[in-house]
């Protein structure tokens, strides 16, 4: 319901876009892992020639919101600290 609140929506406004709660759900995952977890596997597996540069590499996933959503997390309460330091 906090989705649809979010976007003017009824909850049956929001269904609207989807087969049923498991299509949403699937697609909330999908972009989850192509956004996030795609731009992570990206970083890790950069060239890095020293782990200064690895590091950096994961730093800049972690603040450039282009490279990660942490909005994508707000229902999974495992995530808040990711939301606190990306938002901050």
């Amino acid at each position: 319901m906090v989705l649809a609140k979010k976007r003017n929506l009824s909850r049956t406004g929001l269904s609207w876009f989807f087969a049923d709660l498991n299509a949403m759900h699937v697609a909330m995952i999908d972009r989850w892992e192509n956004k996030n977890t795609g731009n992570l596997a990206a970083r890790c597996n950069g060239p890095a020639p020293n782990i200064c540069t690895g590091f950096l590499n994961l730093i800049d996933w972690w603040l450039d919101p282009s490279l990660f959503d942490a909005r994508l997390g707000a229902g999974d309460p495992q995530l808040a600290p990711c939301r606190q330091l990306s938002s901050g």
